[in-house]
């Protein structure tokens, strides 16, 4: 089972400083995450009330605002571009079937991965459980940062103790369990509510074996997006994610004021306002008649420039977002750009994704190694190779003709030749020269295609 996310430690359980100090932040990059529903539902934690604004106008003050999700359309964008390709995942035979739904709830391992990868994104952090069925097969649960509240570790990095905050059953009671390493042996531990006020109880405690060994280590594995400890790091889209709550405060300042200057107010000057105490009719079909010939009638209309600040700011922060990764909401470019401007457009975004993939294809190794060991198979068999090819590379026409005239005059072996094909994704990663040779039909080129390291230019 994979946990998305859980409540904030309950503080009988305890918890670690660093994620008291850091969970605010994960619950405010997960808010984002989930959209506009979810930042309107936490009220002011997000958009302050105006001064003196009652319950009532502060809920029509925050429904008319807009959040602008450039956070979540970001992540999804950056998880496809690593995803566009599938990760190469080599594992002993005999869990090649495990592959096909790694967390019992119908992941395959490229699934698991994209999730890995977006919650990694999201908080910045993530944890893989590796756990086993009684008498059954072992599996992955995927544990987000809100959910990891406490943890021991050694000089050498090595966790003692680890502690995971749960939501249990239909109604989501909160639990604990608790991983540890007593006497050399791996021993898990369910800690609930007692009866008394902050009584903690031990519901279940149990002895994960490896066919009828005790496991000497906790198959846990953490991934940090940028380092490879147990400390604490910021999200990688912690600034985007401020950028969008700020977004979202404007807009609502400026969906009200738009509100309410865009409704002419009628007004009349000269008169007793008493010969108007019951209101005045005003349409087509209604007559205003007033006794005073020296009265003014009119219509209070907003004009000037006291919303373009506003809507200016707003578009400020959109460009903002872009340049902190949401390049999805930047106009389309009028000109060319050169191929090294789109390189130093992306640097600082594909930096950033290229350090987390590195995190994530480490955790998903180190748990495919633990659930490796506790099948008795070899973890050397096991290895993971996550796309970095973040770019669509597709060789063009002109590229294309230029790589097969090289090769006709032999200033490229085939090899070379299918090798560029392969990154210029013309043919699949998995093809190879022979296998490429063989689908040539001879009728198709005037002769045989031959397959050599001493080239006459010639098919």
């Amino acid at each position: 089972m994979a946990y998305s996310y859980a409540p904030k430690a309950l503080p009988q359980y305890g918890a670690h400083p660093e994620y008291d100090e850091y969970h605010d932040i994960f619950v405010k990059c997960r808010d984002c995450y989930l959209g506009e529903d979810r930042i309107k539902d936490q009220g002011e934690n997000y958009l302050p009330a105006l001064p003196d604004q009652t319950g009532s106008s502060y809920d029509v003050y925050k429904t008319r605002a807009t959040f602008l999700n450039s956070f979540n359309r970001t992540i999804t964008g950056l998880v496809g571009s690593v995803m566009r390709r599938p990760s190469i995942v080599n594992v002993p035979e005999s869990m090649e079937d495990l592959m096909e739904d790694v967390n019992l709830g119908g992941y395959d391992i490229q699934t698991f991965i994209s999730h890995l990868l977006r919650e990694t994104l999201i908080t910045g952090r993530a944890g893989i459980l590796v756990d086993r069925e009684e008498n059954g097969r072992p599996y992955f649960s995927i544990y987000s940062a809100e959910s990891i509240i406490d943890w021991n570790v050694s000089r050498n990095n090595v966790p003692a103790k680890i502690s995971l905050m749960e939501e249990e059953g239909r109604d989501k009671k909160p639990q604990v369990r608790e991983l540890l390493i007593e006497d050399g042996r791996y021993l898990v531990k369910i800690l609930e509510d007692g009866e008394e006020e902050d009584e903690i109880v031990v519901s279940q405690e149990i002895e994960p074996q490896k066919r009828g060994t005790t496991l000497d280590f906790i198959p846990f594995t953490l991934i940090n997006s940028d380092n490879p400890g147990w400390s604490v790091c910021h999200p990688p889209l912690l600034d985007l994610a401020n950028v969008c709550l700020s977004h979202y405060r404007t807009s609502a300042d400026l969906e009200a004021g738009r509100h309410y200057v865009s409704i002419p107010t009628p007004y009349i000057i000269g008169v007793d306002p008493e010969e108007f105490d019951t209101g005045i009719a005003i349409g087509p079909t209604s007559a205003i008649i007033v006794p005073n010939e020296q009265a003014k009638i009119g219509f209070l209309e907003f004009a000037g420039v006291g919303l373009k600040s506003l809507e200016q700011a707003l578009t400020q922060k959109e460009h903002q977002m872009s340049v902190l990764g949401a390049r999805v909401l930047e106009r389309v470019r009028t000109g060319v750009e050169s191929a090294e401007a789109a390189r130093i457009h992306q640097a600082s975004e594909l930096s950033i994704l290229s350090s987390l993939v590195t995190e994530v294809e480490k955790g998903v190794t180190k748990a495919l190694k633990h659930m490796a060991e506790w099948e008795n198979q070899n973890s050397d068999d096991v290895s993971v190779k996550i796309n970095r090819d973040f770019v669509d590379a597709k060789l063009n026409a002109r590229d294309l003709q230029a790589l097969v005239d090289a090769y006709l005059k032999g200033a490229v072996s085939l090899d070379t030749l299918v090798y560029n094909f392969k990154a210029g994704e013309i043919l699949e990663d998995s093809t190879s020269v022979d296998e490429e040779i063989s689908r040539i039909k001879p009728n198709e080129r005037g002769s045989d295609v031959r397959r050599t390291d001493n080239l006459d230019g010639e098919f």
